[in-house]
């Protein structure tokens, strides 16, 4: 029912061209029936853009972790800025990564970072399912196809594209932009 309810009332939206102002707690309305979303956390405006601007290139950690299902994953560096994934260039900044599942493959594939991980959890969600995974210590999240074989405490490859990690600053929590401007020259 809330599903045909927000549809229908999206619809009518749209038909009516109609400004209206929709406050929500729900990050799936927001996302499903909104042109522009202004996302407000202990009364600060975070962050306003469109659904899009705000899944793609979240402007703090809060709006990373708080858009999308499952939210984005974040892990920190160690001290001399290795990740399960590679290194980063030496920076003045303690930061930490996010990566949405859906950015992370798994298997031997073209992608720049590779890194083994442990499968500690699968939740099979019917077209898809999302891997709960242990990578060097770090946590990290997979969306995977539904008819993708792995098992529980296998070991797997995954890779992603620098590209797609973002950095941000673990001071203030702002997005300081993605892991490939922040890759170490000599050994990235």
């Amino acid at each position: 029912m809330r599903l045909a309810l927000r549809a229908e009332i999206g619809t009518m939206l749209r038909a009516t061209g109609a400004t209206t102002v929709h406050v929500t707690h729900d990050q799936a309305d927001a996302m499903a029936m909104a042109d522009r979303i202004a996302l407000v956390h202990n009364g600060i405006v975070e962050q306003i853009g469109t659904p899009e601007e705000l899944y793609r290139r979240p402007a703090s950690i809060f709006v990373a972790t708080f858009i999308g299902t499952p939210p984005m994953t974040m892990f920190n560096p160690n001290d001399d800025g290795d990740t399960p994934f590679g290194p980063l260039a030496p920076t003045a900044r303690l930061v930490t990564l996010g990566i949405r599942p859906e950015q992370v493959c798994i298997g031997r594939n073209s992608h720049p970072w590779t890194a083994r991980a442990r499968v500690r959890l699968i939740e099979h969600e019917g077209a898809s399912s999302v891997l709960h995974l242990d990578c060097s210590g770090a946590p990290l999240r997979a969306r995977i196809a539904a008819d993708t074989r792995v098992e529980i405490g296998g070991e797997i490859v995954v890779g992603c594209d620098p590209v797609h990690v973002h950095v941000f600053d673990r001071d203030n929590g702002m997005r300081l932009g993605s892991a490939a401007a922040f890759l170490e020259p000599s050994r990235g």
